[in-house]
């Protein structure tokens, strides 16, 4: 939440001046859609990873139950808003099923396994997020116009003063746990002291390469006793082997 209300935040302050990009008349009529979808996924991050805890625990059908009841909410709430409020009605039927989808994950490991994601810093990230990247560009653009100097001088402040709100609470929100993290990493990534091999005396190579042995044929024939059929040059002539 730390990190992700900060940005969805800005974008509902700011969503005029986002959307002005594409054109001014697009920026009117999506200006309230994009609001709408950028604080329903303030809920969304709020309840956390509800559906895999859910699998993990082995609840895969219940899992199941809640991602069908938000397709039916979707369509349902499609089919009857869109006709009357057009794309506003499209995003409050779409806010209505992520909401659905995020809050019976919650509700049921909340009974189940007696899990919940609020804790001690829950309440204090949340005021944090709202009013630095909330209420502040928000003031900063209805004092001096809707525009993107006005959104990214509010957006610069927040960032400051969110900044030293999460320092001087850090311990309340539990970040010092990343520290612990980064420096138990960076431990075991340390490289190992090279073992010093242990000192070998090689001999020189005539030492090492031992004498071949004498393979001399001794000669069993004395000489001049040869026969007479001997004593030229061996015949090496193939036979015809065609006969």
């Amino acid at each position: 939440m730390a990190v992700t209300w900060p940005l969805y935040l800005t974008l509902a302050a700011g969503a005029h001046v986002f959307l002005m990009v594409f054109s001014p008349e697009y920026a009117a009529e999506g200006q309230s859609t994009t609001i709408v979808l950028a604080l329903t996924m303030l809920l969304a991050t709020a309840v956390g990873p509800a559906d895999v805890v859910l699998l993990m625990a082995g609840r895969s059908g219940l899992s199941l139950g809640n991602n069908l009841a938000a397709l039916v909410v979707n369509m349902v709430l499609n089919v009857v808003l869109i006709p009357m409020f057009g794309v506003p009605g499209a995003a409050a039927a779409r806010a209505a099923a992520l909401g659905t989808r995020n809050v019976l994950p919650l509700l049921q490991i909340r009974r189940i396994l007696g899990i919940s994601p609020t804790g001690a810093g829950l309440w204090r990230s949340i005021a944090y997020a709202v009013f630095c990247f909330g209420m502040l560009p928000w003031c900063v653009q209805a004092a001096l116009g809707t525009s993107v100097a006005a959104l990214a001088l509010g957006v610069a402040l927040g960032a400051a003063g969110y900044a030293v709100l999460l320092w001087t609470g850090r311990e309340r929100l539990s970040l010092t746990a990343f520290k612990a993290l980064l420096r138990r990493r960076g431990a075991g990534r340390s490289p190992a002291a090279p073992s010093t091999p242990a000192e070998r005396t090689v001999p020189p190579m005539d030492e090492r390469t031992p004498a071949p042995p004498d393979r001399t044929v001794p000669d069993l024939i004395p000489p001049g006793h040869l026969p007479p059929d001997l004593t030229g040059p061996p015949d090496r002539t193939l036979p015809d082997r065609r006969r």
